[in-house]
């Protein structure tokens, strides 16, 4: 390039040639929704530049009157709020003095399609038919699906989902249809804006030809309530499933080679009646469907069913009373009975005890059913010959007779003879007709007549009362006691002025105070009169005053607020055990498992603390035969000793005292049942090969080790155990310590296998783990611990992953702990049925087998994660729970609240890959969970107060685990890692081999606060606000000004009310927050802000707060409350996931969705920032945020799932899912692995087209060759959708696979994709399954149900099964609250329709007996009431949402 001189820039100059406008940007037909805006733009270039114009309809848009349309910019035009009525064309004119240009655009407004036409049918064979029509105009809005639905001559009202096009080049499709009915056609078209009219029907129907049944009739059972007769019952086939012509049924009856058919042509018959002139004689039975075409080509499914029952022959012998074991108990034995079908003539259900007033047969008599039990036996190895049963319902202070019957389903035996006795006198019924007569300012007068039901001698009465204020029910302030069993009337005094109060009053005899009858009453405001008050004050001297008084207002405000029952159900401190020799011989050869049982023999080492001649310990369900209390210097002499039931207790008592400061053993050798219940020592069946097989183990917390031997079972009487299992060869026994010696075998082929090392390691008795079977192990070594996993023999390689990660789990908890593991060994062990995933055991920690199964290419990566989750919990344990236990089960968190958190932080460092730093928030047991959990009065306090057992079986809940590790978590924030971490230490060894409580380890925390010279050092008080209060607070964060943020917290809880009656309570919060500015994700300690009172304020000198565009508080959740703002910062936030996602943390994206949805639901806050949080999704790529946008979204669809808005939510999903569809499906990491199995599930679930397809292409291929390979974390997709779109031949395939396999993982994905049919007969068939054969286990029924009542299909036919089978569920879950609590919740969790609710309502009122369930069922009804008043409140925005 060469240079220009000086001289030449100084003299240059510019020459501009004039020129016609050209266009730059040419305006264009713009096409705009409803409500939205439009823009235009119009641009053009020429010398000298041309002047750009509007109009419309021939006035320049300067001048046009109307503020929805503006000139934006020269060359743009806006229109704004668009209406339909605002379609019309434009104008615009760029013009200079050379020429000009005119541009002439439309604006079009785009609507729903308008209806196809001319819908016409072709090919109309006996199964389907083609569909074709005219697509109508558009409306500017390209039509993406079409819709072709169908109705039929027996249904003509009733319009059916037939096929979908979501080719909207394609004008046809194939409908399969039934045969023979006669069926018309319409076609719905769908663009953007949402769907159209439904068509006219079709011009012409097609009327399929007829072809043979394609199912048999379903449900085939007997009724054996006729003598004699043969009743078979069936399900019904509509006409639809006729198929054609001449339908009847074929009953079929086969009998010793003998064939009796029966056809039936009334296709509305369901039972058919035989004389058969047999009793309870088996016939095999077949029901088959026919037409004229021929009959279904499918076999028909073998019922075996009995003719009617008949009384029974044999009636027991030698019925006799025992034992009266109080007012209402007494104990009957009897003979066994042969119970062979011959003599019982039907089904054994076991005896009826009847008995009666004596005189008064007719009228009082009261019938208990005994229903069949296993035999017991009464010395070991001989069996019993008798029967014995207590029974509890007896009227006390009565004259009784009672007798015995043989019972089948339906008839009872002759009566055996009568035995005559007398109970003891009990306590009182309540008095009758209670009533205040005068209400005073400070006073009332009551009445009342005497107890319809004494029970006994009459001593006097017991008055009482307690404030009421709203809802909140005080305690018991005053009880007056009267020593005059004729008293009528009495007095209370010193009461507060127009007060509400509850009076109590009471009966007495000498058994005790009986059942209450309270009173609502209120006093008068004072110096007016009462409504009674027309007596005279002299009146009063008639009234008695109390003999004593047991407790004033003053002493009652000091008193704790534990029921009297507490001190009761807790053991007395007067005895302590040091020692148990526990020796345990289980009879499980050769027998039915109704019959397993085993001796025991317990020899207890206690230390007297406090001289006494009562001992107590638990103990339930043993046939004791003998009790012996020694010291050194010989054996005690005991007066007698009893069960006390209701207390679980033996209760022995000595003739003599037993000494403070001397040592005593007692021996008590017992026989007791074995069971299937998962509690106690139960027996835990698995199939192998045609061969049913058990392992026997204990599940013993948190109060079932009583069940095994009695004991002290309270975790703080910790002692030192020794175990003997006698056992056959074949068999391998195993418990918490290592073996030391075999002996045997003796001369009855018995093994003797000892544990007796070490003897310095007292453990609690709901630790004690035994586990008797055919089992191998794998074996290693972590620091000199024998490390080894056992399980049924065949499976054992399945164990490897397993025992791998937990002896790294072991290796990190003794690093991070600085505490070497406490025994020589740690097996974990694979048991097939569990009520819980894990229990940890010390030194035998028993799993589910799918927590400890791990097959490669089988399992999926959910699964590995979920048992290396478990695994980490349960070996967490083996520290906190083991060698440190809470004093008693109110710090149950403190076992279940760390080792939950522990899991998660022991995951995360041993694989950080797995990044579960961040998954834990949105995991089951993660914060964003439990938060849901904890917003409504039907929560509890981390720490809370638990008297007997059903109380604590109630907090193994989500509380106590995942809302105590949630705080902890919190702690661990403010306190730092070193110091928590450094506490946590010092706390477990100044309480090795001891009980704590949580405020021992609040000193043990504070205490290294101090050492460490931290800024904080108070831990009590703020830990107490936590663990001592329900629910938990919202922080409203405000801008004051530019350097003023206000903080204000209050209690969250899902409606104002509850709200209101929390609105005293405030908790300290741990504040941090971080701003566009900043950035900083990352916060320490040193930033917190403490919130301690409503309000609190934070103060910034510099200019970050005016500079700032948005304001997030709570960094990466790391305390356990929601965040508020303003609709100006919320609106900023959720640009800001628009424009870069990626500039806020991953978990406080998380929680913008989390806090936003649940804010709303609790209307603080508008649903439309809730629905926004989701605009971003489809940029969205990490599982955090998707995982918290689906458990709200699930809540939506559960919601929608019944209603009109489905198919536009089902919609809406699908344009959200389809990028992350493709984007995630090339993931190979873990993590992302994990982000594309979800997505792929719920994309499939959301019928999106190319899921569908690749679904069903995998499906088809398995199916057609059952080895092919499939990864893993489709296989739960990919069964699901082939059994949804693959019907009844599909179904039928997976459940023979699932039937046929062995592998645990295996077994999950096909029993989960056997509730994904929609075809609600198949369900059915599924249901009966479950109650009729023992094809599945405890859990994998709970499995079911929970699935179903998930679906749109099966949620109303899960209620259903419930509703039928309610009693055989409680009589198989009843005693599990785990599993229980699962069902009654999964069935119940989506109801959300007046019509669901009464139904509930009505099933309540039915039940005589819903025991434990009745506060899950009450919990389910507050739900309902919510989710009701949820959707009434926000579905019209929502559809306003969804149509736009």
């Amino acid at each position: 390039m060469n240079p220009v001189s000086e001289h030449a820039i100084k003299h240059s100059f510019k020459l501009e040639v004039e020129s016609v406008p050209e266009w730059v940007a040419e305006p264009k037909d713009v096409a705009a929704r409803v409500g939205g805006e439009a823009v235009f733009e119009c641009k053009a270039e020429g010398r000298p530049a041309p002047k750009i114009q509007w109009f419309m309809n021939g006035i320049p848009l300067e001048d046009w009157k109307d503020d929805s349309c503006r000139i934006v910019t020269n060359g743009q035009l806006q229109f704004l709020n668009l209406g339909q009525e605002d379609a019309k064309r434009i104008q615009c004119n760029a013009s200079n003095h050379h020429g000009y240009l005119l541009g002439d655009v439309a604006l079009n407004i785009m609507a729903p399609p308008d209806q196809p036409t001319d819908v016409t049918t072709s090919a109309c064979m006996s199964r389907s038919a083609n569909v074709t029509w005219t697509e109508g105009f558009n409306n500017f809005s390209p039509i993406t699906t079409f819709y072709v639905e169908y109705n039929h001559s027996f249904a003509p009202n009733f319009w059916n989902k037939g096929a979908i096009v979501t080719d909207p080049s394609k004008t046809e499709a194939k409908v399969w249809l039934s045969p023979y009915a006669r069926y018309t056609f319409r076609v719905i078209a769908e663009n953007e804006i949402g769907r159209s009219m439904p068509s006219d029907p079709s011009v012409n129907a097609c009327a399929t030809e007829s072809d043979r049944p394609e199912k048999h009739p379903t449900n085939v059972h007997t009724d054996i309530s006729k003598t004699g007769w043969l009743i078979v019952k069936w399900d019904r086939m509509e006409e639809i499933e006729h198929n054609g012509p001449g339908f009847r049924y074929n009953l079929i009856i086969k009998e010793d080679g003998r064939t009796i058919k029966t056809e039936i042509y009334d296709w509305t018959v369901n039972k058919q009646e035989i004389y058969m002139g047999t009793v309870y004689e088996p016939y095999e039975i077949h029901v088959e469907a026919e037409n004229e075409k021929g009959p279904c080509p499918y076999r028909t499914v073998m019922h075996i069913g009995h003719s009617g029952e008949a009384a029974p022959l044999i009636t027991p012998d030698n019925f006799e009373l025992v034992d009266i074991m109080s007012a209402y108990e007494a104990t009957f034995q009897w003979d066994a009975v042969d119970t062979s079908p011959e003599k019982i003539r039907g089904v054994f259900k076991g005896y009826k005890i009847r008995y009666w007033k004596t005189g008064q047969k007719n009228t009082s008599m009261t019938v208990i059913e005994v229903p069949r039990t296993p035999a017991r036996d009464t010395r070991i190895k001989k069996r019993a010959i008798t029967e014995t049963v207590t029974v509890n319902s007896l009227p006390p202070f009565s004259d009784l007779e009672a007798d015995i019957v043989t019972a089948n389903t339906y008839f009872i035996s002759d009566p055996s003879n009568v035995v005559s006795f007398r109970t003891p006198e009990g306590v009182p019924g309540p008095v009758k007709n209670a009533q205040v007569v005068v209400s005073g300012a400070h006073h009332f007068q009551i009445q009342w007549e005497p107890p319809e039901e004494p029970n006994g001698m009459l001593l006097g009465y017991d008055i009482g009362y307690r404030k009421v204020n709203g809802s909140n029910i005080g305690e018991v302030l005053r009880t007056d006691r009267y020593d005059d069993p004729q008293l009528s009337q009495a007095l209370i005094g010193n009461l507060e002025e127009n007060q509400p109060y509850m009076v109590y009053v009471w009966a007495r005899t000498i058994k005790g105070r009986g059942e209450d009858y309270f009173l609502d009453a209120k006093t008068a405001h004072a110096g007016n009169k009462s409504e009674f008050f027309s007596h005279q004050i002299s009146s009063y001297a008639s009234i008695s005053t109390p003999t004593t008084t047991q407790c004033d207002a003053k002493t009652c405000q000091n008193n704790t607020s534990k029921p009297v029952m507490y001190d009761l159900i807790r053991l007395p401190q007067s005895l302590w055990p040091k020692l148990y020799n526990i020796t345990i011989q289980p009879f499980i050869y050769d027998v039915d498992p109704m019959e397993f049982s085993f001796a025991c023999e317990a020899i207890i080492h206690m230390d007297c603390k406090e001289s006494t001649d009562l001992i107590l310990i638990h103990s339930v369900g043993h046939n004791i035969s003998f009790i012996s209390i020694e010291n050194e210097t010989g054996t005690i002499e005991l007066v007698h000793w009893w069960h006390n039931d209701d207390l679980e207790m033996l209760q022995i008592k000595s003739k003599y005292m037993l000494t403070e400061g001397e040592e005593y053993v007692l021996t008590i050798q017992s026989v007791s049942s074995m069971s299937e219940n998962l509690r106690g020592f139960y027996y835990s069946p698995y199939r192998e090969g045609n061969q049913t097989k058990y392992i026997f183990t204990t599940m013993m917390e948190p109060t079932d080790a009583r069940r095994v031997f009695p004991c002290f079972d309270e975790p703080d009487f910790k002692a030192v155990f020794i175990f003997n299992i006698i056992r056959k060869e074949g068999l391998t026994s195993l418990t918490n310590l290592p073996r030391r010696l075999t002996l045997g075998p003796d001369a009855e082929g018995y093994y003797t296998d000892i544990f007796d090392e070490p003897r310095n390691v007292p453990m609690s008795t709901y630790l004690v783990a035994i586990a008797i079977g055919d089992l191998d192990n794998l074996a290693s070594t972590v620091n000199n611990v024998s490390f080894r996993t056992w399980c049924r023999s065949r499976e054992v390689n399945k164990t490897k992953y397993a025992l791998e990660i937990g002896m790294k789990f072991m290796e990190f908890f003794e690093d991070y702990f600085q505490i070497p593991y406490s025994l020589p060994k740690e097996d974990m062990i694979a048991v097939p049925t569990m009520s819980f995933a894990g229990m940890e055991h010390w030194g035998l920690i028993t799993y589910r087998e799918n927590m400890l199964f791990y097959e490669e290419g089988v399992s999926s990566l959910n699964d590995k994660e979920t048992m290396t989750i478990i695994i980490a919990h349960e070996v967490a344990h083996q520290w906190f729970g083991n060698l440190v236990s809470p004093f008693w089960w109110d710090d149950l968190w403190l076992n279940e609240g760390f080792a939950t958190y522990m899991m998660f932080l022991a995951v995360d460092r041993v694989l950080p890959s797995w990044n579960m730093v961040n998954k834990q928030i949105v995991e089951t047991r993660g914060l964003q969970n439990v938060m849901q959990a904890d917003d409504d009065n039907n929560t509890h306090p981390v720490y809370v107060d638990v008297y007997n057992p059903d109380d604590i079986a109630n907090i193994f809940d989500l509380i106590s685990y995942a809302k105590g590790g949630a705080v902890i978590r919190m702690m661990n924030f403010f306190l730092g890692e070193d110091t928590f971490r450094k506490g946590l230490t010092r706390y477990l060894k100044d309480f090795s081999y001891k009980t704590a409580t949580h405020k021992d380890l609040w000193s043990s925390l504070s205490q290294q606060a101090v050492v460490d010279n931290h800024t904080f050092t108070d831990v009590t008080a703020v830990m107490d606000t936590w663990v001592l209060e329900e629910n938990y607070p919202v922080v409203k964060m405000s801008l004051i000004d530019d350097h003023t943020i206000q903080l204000t917290q209050s209690a969250f809880l899902e409606t104002a009310e509850q709200r209101k009656d929390r609105s005293h309570v405030t908790w300290k919060i741990p504040f941090v927050y971080t701003t566009d500015i900043e950035r900083n994700f990352n916060k320490t300690y040193a930033d917190i802000t403490w919130i301690s009172n409503k309000t609190a304020y934070i103060k910034v000198s510099d200019t970050s707060l005016r500079n700032a565009s948005w304001i997030i508080g709570n960094i990466q959740q790391y305390g356990f409350y929601r965040v508020n703002y303003d609709e100006h910062n919320w609106n900023a936030l959720l640009d800001q996931l628009i424009a870069n996602h990626t500039i806020i943390h991953v978990i406080n994206r998380a929680q913008i969705i989390n806090d936003a949805w649940n804010l709303a639901r609790a209307g603080l806050l508008d649903i439309q920032i809730a629905l926004k949080t989701l605009d971003y999704l489809d940029k969205e790529l990490d599982f955090v945020p998707w995982k918290a946008a689906l458990r709200e979204l699930k809540y939506v669809k559960t919601s929608l799932q019944l209603t009109a808005l489905y198919g536009l939510f089902e919609h809406f999903m699908r344009g959200r899912l389809r990028k992350a569809y493709f984007s995630t499906a090339v993931a190979r990491d873990h993590y992302n692995r994990l982000q594309y199995s979800m997505i792929s599930n719920i994309a499939c679930e959301y019928d999106l087209e190319e899921c569908i397809d690749d679904a069903m292409d995998k499906f088809n291929a398995w199916k057609n060759d059952n080895n092919v390979s499939m990864d893993p974390e489709l296989k739960e997709m990919v069964y699901c959708i082939g059994v949804k779109h693959g019907g009844q031949e599909a179904w039928a395939y997976v459940l023979r696979n699932f039937i046929d396999s062995e592998s645990t993982s295996e077994k999950q994905f096909l029993l989960d994709a056997l509730t994904c049919s929609t075809q609600p007969w198949l369900l059915m068939t599924l249901s009966e399954m479950m109650f009729s054969t023992d094809v599945f286990s405890k859990t994998e029924k709970v499995s079911v149900l929970a699935r179903l009542s998930g679906t749109p299909t099966g949620r109303l036919l899960a209620w259903n099964i419930l509703e039928d089978n309610w009693k055989s569920i409680q009589d198989e879950f009843g005693e599990d609250i785990n599993l229980f609590s699962v069902i009654i919740s999964a069935v119940t969790h989506s109801i959300n329709t007046p019509a669901e609710l009464n139904r509930l309502r009505g099933f309540l009122r039915q039940q005589k007996n819903l025991g434990r369930a009745k506060a899950m069922f009450e919990t389910a009804i507050d739900k309902a009431e919510t989710n009701i008043k949820w959707k009434d409140k926000y579905y019209d925005t929502i559809k306003a949402w969804l149509s736009n």
